[in-house]
């Protein structure tokens, strides 16, 4: 993006850092400033809610649908086998997770600030 930007002879301010595919907004439905810098900030383009709940779904063979924002990991079904491959994924997706992320609720999780 940035290389056609420059052969067009766009200046640099002028070309996005980032595009969000949908702008984090907090409960309220405000917009979610923080957020959205650390999802730039990493080269995320989407939000984590729907990667997390793909993710669960996935990983512990769950239907997305079936999956309860208010259950943690354990409570959906999380055993030690399927902790390690979560764990991974989801430093793969988020960064750096809580140590006690598996007892988090999938609301939780997302808004839990990175350790």
């Amino acid at each position: 993006r940035r290389a056609a930007a420059n052969a067009a002879g766009v200046p640099a301010a002028a070309v996005d850092a980032a595009v969000v595919e949908d702008f984090p907004t907090l409960p309220s439905g405000k917009p979610d400033y923080p957020a959205a810098r650390a999802l730039a900030a990493c080269g995320r383009t989407q939000r984590p809610d729907r990667d997390l709940r793909t993710l669960f779904a996935d990983v512990l063979q769950l239907d997305p649908s079936d999956i309860d924002e208010n259950a943690s990991f354990v409570e959906l079904g999380g055993n030690s086998l399927t902790y390690v491959t979560m764990s991974v994924r989801l430093e793969r997706a988020l960064g750096r997770l809580p140590a006690d992320w598996q007892r988090l609720s999938l609301r939780e999780l997302r808004a839990a600030p990175p350790p």
